[in-house]
């Protein structure tokens, strides 16, 4: 299996997607720092360059994130 998302770091909750990520696909995602590799149920389509959540799956945008400086 090809490695499709990438995080920097193992304690990270986020990946960044390096290809299109389609719903319902088992991507493989990789750790930067450790090497470690890591297989993941995609809940959504992430698109190329997007975040994917590590716990859930989802695909993390502007759409479901709250942020302070933007209320």
């Amino acid at each position: 299996m090809a490695t499709r998302a990438l995080a920097h770091l193992e304690k990270d909750y986020v990946a960044v997607a390096t290809d299109d990520l389609k719903k319902g696909e088992n991507v493989e995602i990789a750790f930067l720092d450790t090497g470690k590799k890591v297989n993941l149920k995609v809940n959504e389509d992430v698109p190329l360059g997007h975040k994917v959540a590590l716990r859930a799956g989802d695909h993390v945008h502007v759409h479901n994130i709250k942020s302070l400086r933007w209320q």
